[in-house]
């Protein structure tokens, strides 16, 4: 297999992963599932996520068990409960890309230790809105942002692009294998990006 150039440089993001199929875990606990299988349902599109959703006692394992079945190119964890919270030991593990998902419930109050840490540490972090970003500001976390708003079923391709742009961002410079994108099915869609926007420190 082929692997495609690497993607280096300031502004890498859109096209950065262009012309291959990533396998992302994503990680989720029961309370944040209906974003992360709308996040499932988007990448699907042209990649092959990996979705596990638990709670209970030692969520860890079967996220730990699926990493190292797929060997993902990145973990992307929602919330930060069940299997979320164990997705920077797992993303540690494989040595791979850690991309967290937060609300604002998710953020509000005093951060506790380990989120503040995994927040600090992760190669990325989306939040769903500005307000979200507003308490993470007020808390003293000074990394740059990305919100871009939970979608509804209809707004996925937009939801899709915007993915894409922060996938490829973590990813630049990355070597990735080359696989070719499964036919697209249906009539073309028009990708825009207007949901994405990237908060950076004042």
């Amino acid at each position: 297999m082929r692997t495609p150039r690497n993607c280096e440089g300031e502004g890498s993001g859109w096209g950065t992963i262009e012309d291959v199929t990533l396998h992302p875990l994503l990680l989720s606990g029961p309370s944040r599932a209906p974003l992360a299988e709308l996040t499932a349902q988007a990448l699907g599109r042209r990649h092959r996520p990996t979705l596990v959703v638990r709670g209970g006692l030692f969520p860890g394992i079967d996220a730990a068990r699926a990493g190292h079945e797929i060997h993902p190119e990145l973990v992307h964890a929602f919330g930060r409960e069940g299997a979320a919270s164990a997705a920077p030991k797992v993303a540690a593990g494989l040595d791979v890309p850690l991309l967290l998902s937060l609300d604002e419930a998710d953020v509000a109050g005093p951060l506790p230790r380990r989120l503040r840490q995994a927040i600090e540490g992760a190669d990325a972090v989306i939040l769903t809105t500005g307000k979200a970003a507003e308490l993470l500001r007020a808390a003293e976390i000074k990394r740059d942002l990305y919100v871009i708003a939970e979608p509804n079923a209809a707004e996925l391709p937009t939801y899709f692009g915007a993915l894409e742009v922060v996938y490829g961002r973590v990813l630049a410079g990355t070597e990735l294998e080359y696989e070719a994108p499964a036919p697209a099915q249906g009539a073309p869609a028009l990708v825009q990006l207007g949901g994405l926007k990237k908060s950076r420190p004042e």
